[in-house]
């Protein structure tokens, strides 16, 4: 809880103190089954992590449960959009943090377990047995940002003659210092 002054600038005087709560933790689970899909608990997490991502300011940390998050898929495009130069962009100050299996009461910071419940960042978005047509950059870092506790695979930095595209398949940073931690 933070308290706020609120003051009628007009007049400069102020009128009350009152109590405004701060949503800090945005949750994705690719399971939800709530009717709201906001992010606000693990009952309504988002399903997609490019929307929690979307959702997201400097400051905040967005909890992944257990599961595989495809960097073309969001609410608009459920079944993704196939496209090569779709990415996990991270935010400037914005942790992300995998590890988490709400549906087995794993749910709390200190029940995080990053090797059982397993949270995969793939880039495998078209053909299973086509590593050409993946994702270039699986997730493309931050400054600042965070990186805790997913596998992150199946990105394909091929492209010819664009230099993002040509390195990095797992993650591409450059001018920037994410943290990455507990990932494989």
């Amino acid at each position: 809880t933070v308290r706020l002054r609120v003051t009628d600038f007009a007049a400069g005087s102020t009128y009350a103190n009152f109590p405004v709560t701060v949503q800090n933790v945005i949750y994705v689970d690719e399971d939800a089954a709530g009717g709201n899909n906001n992010g606000i608990s693990w009952a309504n997490a988002f399903i997609y992590l490019q929307d929690a991502i979307a959702a997201a300011h400097s400051g905040n940390e967005i909890w992944v449960a257990e599961g595989t998050y495809y960097p073309d898929r969001d609410t608009d495009h459920p079944t993704g959009t196939e496209a090569r130069d779709a990415s996990f962009l991270m935010k400037d100050e914005v942790a992300m943090y995998g590890g988490f299996d709400p549906a087995t009461g794993d749910d709390e910071w200190s029940e995080r377990d990053w090797s059982t419940n397993e949270t995969t960042l793939s880039g495998n978005i078209k053909n299973a047995g086509d590593d050409t047509d993946n994702s270039y950059n699986v997730v493309v870092g931050a400054d600042g940002a965070t990186l805790d506790g997913f596998t992150v695979t199946k990105g394909y930095a091929d492209h010819a003659s664009t230099e993002r595209y040509q390195c990095g398949g797992g993650m591409y940073n450059e001018d920037v210092s994410p943290t990455v931690a507990n990932c494989t």
